[in-house]
């Protein structure tokens, strides 16, 4: 199911072409302050886009454009969370600081409440069971579908697509398919993020 989902997402975003400039005019790294509630720093990843009704819809990696989010020491994981933020329950978020800063990818959501996010080969056992990378060398994606609200910008432009917990230094690359505030398809390959900078 999940794979005539993306595939169906995907194939619409194909057939309608790729007509619109680039949107996103860059990746953003902000930090979260966790009160040192769990080891490391928190971050946040956004996806900072030119129009308020510009929507996210694929992060995806290939062949030529691996995705990468890696960071130089383990990310940290709650035992009671899981690699996507739909698998963080609301109502345990606001009592458990350890997953109120887990480490979770996500379209726009940031909880079971308002997240939709689905899986295409992509494999996060590693990212959740030993705080390791998460790689996408030949053809794997996490998506949303294009009706799900929560994918559009908003009036801060920006479309919140994971948070990690480290010790270390979180840096990577992704690709990016989505729909411009015309309703035109685009996408944008090789963008590069790292919290030093």
């Amino acid at each position: 199911m999940k794979k005539n989902v993306f595939w169906l997402t995907a194939t619409l975003v194909l057939l309608l072409g790729f007509n619109a400039t680039a949107q996103v005019k860059n990746l953003s790294i902000e930090q979260v302050d966790n009160e040192g509630k769990v080891p490391g720093k928190t971050y946040r990843l956004y996806a900072v886009m030119t129009h308020e009704e510009d929507r996210v819809l694929v992060i995806f990696g290939d062949t030529l454009n691996p995705l990468i989010i890696k960071a130089s020491k383990p990310f940290y994981q709650s035992p009671n969370g899981g690699g996507m933020a739909k698998d963080s329950n609301r109502k345990l978020v606001q009592l458990n600081d350890s997953l109120r800063f887990d480490s979770w990818i996500t379209v726009g959501g940031e909880d079971n409440y308002d997240c939709n996010i689905n899986v295409l080969n992509l494999s996060l056992q590693k990212f959740e069971e030993e705080g390791g990378p998460i790689e996408v060398t030949t053809d794997g994606a996490w998506f949303t579908l294009p009706t799900d609200q929560i994918s559009k910008a908003g009036s801060d432009k920006k479309i919140l697509l994971g948070q990690f917990t480290t010790k270390g230094t979180l840096d990577g690359q992704l690709c990016i398919m989505g729909r411009d505030a015309k309703g035109e398809n685009f996408q944008q390959k090789g963008l590069k993020f790292n919290s030093k900078h």
